[in-house]
C-alpha cells in the first residue's frame, strides 16, 4: 500500500479522472480482498480490515502531503465497503455514516441521483438489501395480499426487486437516507427478535420498543415527504416539521384511518397502552383499507408510547410482538411501495 500511495496520481476534485475506476487504481487489489471477506460472510473481519485500511491510508496521505501539501486520494470505494461491512455487523449508525461519506467523496463524478445509484447498484450493497428485504418479506406473510404488487406467486427474490424499484417513487432530498435507515433498522430488529427468543429481559424488550419506534418514525418521515410532494390539496399545509404523525394521518385519503385516529385509537390519553394494543389488534382486516387503517393506527400508538418509554413495562407489546411487528412492517412497505 505504501508503494501504491507514494506513486499514485493525486485526486483532483475539479478534474476527476475518467473513467471513474481510475481513481481506485491505487488500492483495487487490496479493496478486493476486503470485499471477498464480506461475500464469504466474514463481516466482522471485513469491518476491521477496512477500518485499519482507512487509518493506514490517512497516515500515508499525510506523509506525502509533507512533500506535496495539496495531495489527496479518493476513498469513496473504501468508505462504501466499510459501511456495508459495518451494517452487516450490526453497526447501524457507523455503517450509514460511512456510506454517506462515500457519497460525499464521489460527488465530483455524479449528480445526486447518480451517486445514489452507484452505491445501491454495487454488488455488496445489493447483498445487504437482499438479506434485509428477504427477512421483511417473511415477516409480512399475513399481509402479502394487501400489497398491490405482491401476488400468491411472488417470491422473496421478486419482493426484493419490487422494494428496490419502489425507492424511485420516494420523493424529497432525504430518500436515500430513509432507505439506509430502513435497512439498518430491519437488521437491528432481526437481531433483537432472535435475542428475545433466548433472553426475554427488560433490556431486550426495551431494544424491541426502540426498534419498532424506528419503523414508526420511518413511516412518518416517508409519509411526510410524499405528502409534501403530492398535488392533493389535503396535504397543502404539510411542511418538513408540521404536522406530526397524528396530523398527517388525519389527512389520509383512507377514511377509516381518519376515523380510527380521530377516535383516539392511536393514543393512550384515555386508555392504557395494553388496552389500546388489544383494541387495534381486535379490529377487522378483511379488506385492504382495514389493514392499512389498522397498521397506520398501530404505528401512531407505538410511535407515541415508545417515544416516552424506553422499556415498555407492560408486557403486552412483547407478548403480541408477532402480531404488532408484522403490522408495523407492513405499514413501512405500504408507504414505500403502494402509497
Amino acid at each position: 500500500m505504501a508503494n501504491n500511495v507514494s506513486s499514485a496520481v493525486g485526486f483532483d476534485a475539479e478534474n476527476p479522472p475518467l473513467p471513474s475506476d481510475e481513481k481506485d487504481a491505487y488500492f483495487t487489489a487490496i479493496n478486493n480482498d476486503g470485499a471477498t471477506l464480506i461475500r464469504n460472510g466474514q463481516v466482522h473481519l471485513a469491518d476491521k480490515y477496512y477500518g485499519d485500511l482507512l487509518v493506514l491510508l490517512d497516515a500515508l496521505i499525510n506523509e506525502r502531503q509533507k512533500i506535496e501539501p495539496s495531495f489527496t486520494l479518493n476513498k469513496g470505494q473504501v468508505y462504501v465497503n466499510y459501511g456495508i461491512a459495518q451494517l452487516l455487523s450490526g453497526k447501524t449508525d457507523e455503517g450509514i455514516a460511512h456510506i454517506l461519506t462515500a457519497f460525499k467523496e464521489d460527488e465530483p463524478y455524479h449528480q445526486e441521483d447518480e451517486q445514489e445509484r452507484a452505491i445501491v447498484d454495487s454488488p455488496l450493497y445489493a447483498q445487504f438489501e437482499r438479506n434485509s428485504y428477504s427477512w421483511l418479506f417473511g415477516h409480512i406473510t399475513r399481509y402479502h395480499a394487501n400489497l398491490q404488487q405482491v401476488t400468491v406467486n411472488t417470491t422473496a427474490a421478486d419482493f426484493v426487486r419490487l422494494m428496490r424499484a419502489a425507492w424511485s417513487g420516494v420523493p424529497g432530498t432525504h430518500a436515500f437516507e430513509h432507505r439506509l435507515v430502513l435497512l439498518g433498522t430491519l437488521h437491528d430488529l432481526q437481531t433483537t427478535d432472535a435475542l428475545l427468543m433466548e433472553c426475554p429481559l427488560g433490556y431486550t424488550k426495551g431494544r424491541l420498543s426502540l426498534g419498532l419506534r424506528e419503523i414508526c418514525t420511518f413511516v412518518e418521515s416517508v409519509l411526510r415527504d410524499k405528502a409534501i410532494a403530492s398535488p392533493n390539496p389535503c396535504w397543502a399545509s404539510v411542511t418538513e416539521s408540521e404536522p406530526l404523525l397524528a396530523g398527517l394521518l388525519e389527512n389520509m385519503p383512507n377514511a377509516l384511518v381518519r376515523q380510527y385516529v380521530s377516535s383516539g385509537l392511536g393514543s393512550t390519553r384515555n386508555s392504557p397502552f395494553s388496552d389500546r394494543i388489544s383494541d387495534i389488534l381486535g379490529k377487522p382486516e378483511t379488506t385492504t383499507d382495514e389493514v392499512i387503517a389498522k397498521a397506520l393506527t398501530m404505528t401512531l400508538l407505538v410511535r407515541n408510547y415508545s417515544s416516552h418509554n424506553y422499556y415498555v413495562g407492560d408486557d403486552r407489546l412483547f407478548v403480541n410482538r408477532h402480531r404488532v411487528m408484522p403490522l408495523l412492517l407492513y405499514a413501512a412497505v405500504f408507504i414505500v411501495m403502494d402509497f
